[in-house]
């Protein structure tokens, strides 16, 4: 499973953009011109998207993550209706997801299984907002992600989603405190808002204590507790885990799972998770198995 993770600029100056204060954290979020100005401070759980990629101007769009209940169940957070991916054409065609329906309700725990070229890869890069279908519907929180262009897939990903990677991707020369900061930093947050909100990310994953250290100056544990500090200081709706256990040892995989499970029961927060090590499948609600670009088997674990 090889999730590609969104471009990160690793020069990155870590100052606010903008010298306009944000209002208080979960309420309110940045609003910019096409410039990239801060005109205006908006609620977060709106996204606003441009008419099209030539537009300067920009509107709500129709469907925003406030789910509408006439067009899809308040319960469900992910529906998929016939989704296909092919790469190529004519004779050189291969045909990664042959037509998956599923639905994924709000807040389970789903882990995904599969062996390798079974289309879990592309499945969840799909799911992920990271790449588009080629034919059928994807409904996130009711909105349809196959009539998105990329940079408003860019936007679900920035208000909605957050990601843990088996390699961390964390920046090298940068503090624990200043890798979790990173997704506040491009919402416009200013210097002590992101520092407040990094710190009880990395107090809620248990090493407020490592703030200052670099990645190289930390076990593999501790690194990908920072990467789930990163992932959840936005608070998003739901987490994508590509093989988050992949790099580290037993007893780690154990913490770093409890912590996952913790998330998802006390927090609410929805996880998919590819993986294909049984043990840690165990800790999801329910186990998806994909064969040959189609779900071959879908399970509730019962707990």
């Amino acid at each position: 499973m090889s999730m590609c993770p969104p471009q990160i600029n690793r020069h990155v100056n870590m100052e606010p953009r903008a010298k306009s204060t944000p209002p208080p954290h979960g309420k309110l979020g940045p609003a910019r011109n096409m410039k990239g100005k801060l005109t205006r401070w908006r609620p977060r759980h709106r996204l606003r998207f441009p008419r099209n990629d030539q537009s300067a101007k920009c509107r709500n769009h129709d469907d925003d993550l406030r789910t509408r209940p006439h067009r899809m169940s308040a319960e469900n957070l992910i529906e998929l209706h016939g989704l296909t991916k092919t790469y190529g054409s004519g004779d050189a065609a291969f045909k990664a997801l042959a037509g998956i329906d599923l639905t994924i309700r709000r807040s389970e725990f789903v882990a995904v299984m599969g062996p390798s070229g079974s289309g879990k890869s592309t499945l969840m890069n799909i799911l992920g907002c990271l790449d588009s279908p080629s034919s059928g519907s994807y409904r996130f929180k009711g909105i349809k992600v196959e009539t998105l262009n990329k940079d408003q897939r860019s936007l679900i990903r920035r208000h909605a989603l957050g990601f843990i990677f088996q390699g961390f991707n964390l920046l090298a020369r940068t503090s624990a405190l200043e890798n979790v900061e990173l997704p506040l930093l491009y919402r416009g947050y200013s210097r002590k808002q992101r520092h407040q909100m990094a710190r009880e990310a990395l107090a809620s994953v248990g090493i407020a204590d490592k703030e200052r250290n670099t990645p190289s100056e930390l076990s593999g544990g501790q690194q990908q507790r920072v990467a789930i500090a990163r992932a959840i200081v936005t608070q998003p709706d739901t987490l994508f885990a590509d093989e988050p256990t992949g790099n580290l040892d037993s007893k780690t995989t154990l913490e770093i799972m409890e912590l996952l499970r913790h998330l998802n029961t006390d927090r609410g927060i929805s996880i998919i998770m590819v993986t294909h090590e049984t043990d840690v499948a165990a800790y999801a609600k329910r186990t998806i198995r994909v064969m040959d670009g189609l779900i071959s088997d879908d399970q509730s674990s019962g707990h």
